[in-house]
Parts: C-alpha cells; sequence; structure tokens
C-alpha cells in the first residue's frame, strides 16, 4: 500500500497491523513533513517530500520495484490542480486490478464545504476524462456514507 499524507501515521500503523495478520505486505507512507508521534513498525517505511516531487517518485519506484500488487490511498493535500497532479504520477503504481482510493472527495462531490473550492471530486472528473485505465468502483460505497464519493478507483486488468 502507497499512502499519501501521513499525518502522525495512525493509518500506516493500521494497515501495517492488518497486514501482520495476513502475514505479508508493505506499507509505503509519504508525507512533507516527518511526525516524532509516527509509530515505527517493521512493515512501515516512510518517505518526507512531497508526493509528486521527482525525488519522492523516484523513491517510491525504488521502493515498489516488482512487487505483484499495490494499491494506492491518496489523503494529501486536498486542492484540486494538486491532487489531479498527485493522481497523474501516483497512478501508475497501481496494479491492474488494484485500486487507486482518493479520500476525501466528499469536500467538493457533496458539498462538505463550499468554500473549500474545487477538490478531489473535481480532480477525480479531469482525471478520468483522459484516462480509460481506471473506472470508479460505487460497489465500495457499499455503506451509503463515503467520505470518499466516487473516489474508489479501479484499474483495468
Amino acid at each position: 500500500i502507497i499512502e499519501t499524507g501521513t499525518f502522525v501515521g495512525r493509518s500506516a500503523l493500521f494497515f501495517a497491523q492488518l497486514m501482520d495478520m495476513i502475514g505479508h505486505g508493505k506499507v509505503l507512507t509519504i508525507d512533507i513533513e516527518e511526525f516524532h508521534t509516527q509509530p515505527a513498525h517493521p512493515r512501515i517505511e516512510s518517505i518526507v517530500g512531497p508526493s509528486t516531487d521527482t525525488g519522492t517518485i523516484d523513491r517510491v519506484q525504488e521502493a515498489v520495484g516488482d512487487a505483484e500488487k499495490v494499491m494506492e490511498i491518496l489523503d494529501s493535500d486536498h486542492h484540486a490542480p494538486y491532487k489531479l497532479e498527485e493522481m497523474l504520477v501516483e497512478g501508475m503504481f497501481v496494479s491492474p486490478g488494484n485500486y487507486m482510493i482518493v479520500e476525501d472527495s466528499c469536500f467538493d462531490e457533496y458539498p462538505a464545504w463550499p468554500e473549500f473550492g474545487p477538490g478531489p471530486a473535481e480532480a477525480i472528473r479531469q482525471y478520468l476524462a483522459g484516462n480509460d485505465d481506471f473506472q470508479i468502483d460505487r460497489e465500495m460505497e457499499r455503506h451509503i456514507i463515503s467520505f470518499a464519493p466516487k473516489g474508489f478507483l479501479k484499474k483495468a486488468g
């Protein structure tokens, strides 16, 4: 799992503990800041830097290597221009049949915060307008309420 927007690392730890239970996997978590409260776990690798930065992308490529299954959870800057750029560069790492989950599309899909402006939902619309590799999978929203409406993007394959 590649996660952008680590913050204090609670979701990265949650994913790592799930991987402990299944016996394999790794979490690569990316944030522009290093937080001293971030939990240490052998399945978590952290990268400090913008998720769209060339150096960060190179480090992600190195960490992913020839991994058979890769999914992304994008939870960093939620403004549409950044989110679109992030989707364009990070989406290439998602393996066929897996997901790129764009968090907090509720900001501008509902809109929960109209003053927020164009955010993840707008980025999703723009991304899918020029990309046939991913399709929205509404089945993942089976609990009716989601912070990521139309944000579960499944890669063809």
